[in-house]
């Protein structure tokens, strides 16, 4: 499982922040006995769009690991 996920956020109700914040990893899904495995890794990344623009999250490595049933 490839996938990227991206957003723009801002402090305030429709005022969004210039920078463009995305999260590229990669998974595994297994089948086990008691449900699903699932493990996926993602790396943020900030796109700075404005240099003076402050940057609300800091990137970082995200690991994921869950099991059982997807809802």
């Amino acid at each position: 499982l490839v996938f990227v996920d991206g957003a723009m956020g801002g402090r305030s109700s429709f005022r969004l922040d210039p920078n463009f914040y995305s999260s590229p990893g990669v998974g595994i899904r297994c089948k086990s006995p008691v449900g699903s495995l699932r493990v996926t890794m993602a790396r943020g990344i900030v796109w700075r769009r404005d240099a003076d623009a402050e940057v609300l999250l800091t990137p970082r490595w995200h690991f994921f690991l869950s099991l059982g049933k997807e809802f």
